[in-house]
């Protein structure tokens, strides 16, 4: 039988392609947090978006920890913010302000009209008030609290008396260095006739 010939087959060129090369992504500016902690939702927000909630937050409790966790925002970026801000930062001074009062009316009404303190048996049942039948409670005021309050609104009176005061030492009210040797003579005896006739003379 004749051997058919076979047909070179011709390599195919390879296709030049015009597919749009892939942009590498941008690094994220966001903070890296160890594996299973996850950033707060506000950590790489402006501003405005996160404040009335931080400030509302920080003038319920006085606490940035608490503040930042209610505003979904860090403690870093709070205080970056804070820095960047001057606003920002009176009206961070501003909540932690209302904050204080809080916390000194709070003081005020446990100390000047105390808290209720029902009494029980001792089967845990609540004793009654002999004459009315309502549940018998004593008001416990806290004279620590009255003290501290006593000392922020009237420390002039009220200060600790063993408390040293420091700093410099005050100016008299005279300048001795302006007197002559005379003068100074003079002064010395008059300061010693002033004082008596028991008191000894300066060496």
């Amino acid at each position: 039988m004749p051997v058919k010939k076979s047909t070179p087959v011709k390599p195919t060129p390879a296709r030049t392609s015009t597919a749009t090369p892939v942009k590498p992504p941008r690094p994220s500016r966001r903070r890296t947090l160890p594996d299973g902690l996850r950033a707060p939702a506000h950590e790489g927000s402006p501003l405005p978006v996160w404040r009335a909630a931080f400030l509302k937050g920080l003038a319920a409790t006085g606490n940035v920890r608490e503040a930042c966790a209610g505003a979904q925002v860090s403690r870093s970026r709070a205080y970056e913010a804070r820095t960047e801000q001057p606003a920002f930062a009176a009206a961070w001074e501003e909540a932690l302000a209302q904050a204080a009062d809080a916390l000194e009316a709070e003081a005020w009404r446990r100390a000047v009209e105390g808290e209720r303190r029902y009494q029980f048996d001792r089967a845990g049942q609540p004793l009654r008030h002999p004459e009315t039948g309502a549940a018998y409670y004593e008001l416990a005021k806290s004279d620590g609290l009255l003290t501290l309050l006593l000392k922020a609104h009237r420390p002039e009176r009220f200060k600790d008396r063993s408390a040293v005061e420091t700093g410099p030492a005050p100016a008299p009210p005279y300048d001795l260095s302006r007197l002559s040797p005379a003068e100074l003579e003079q002064l010395e005896a008059l300061t010693r006739r002033a004082a008596g006739p028991d008191s000894a003379p300066t060496p």
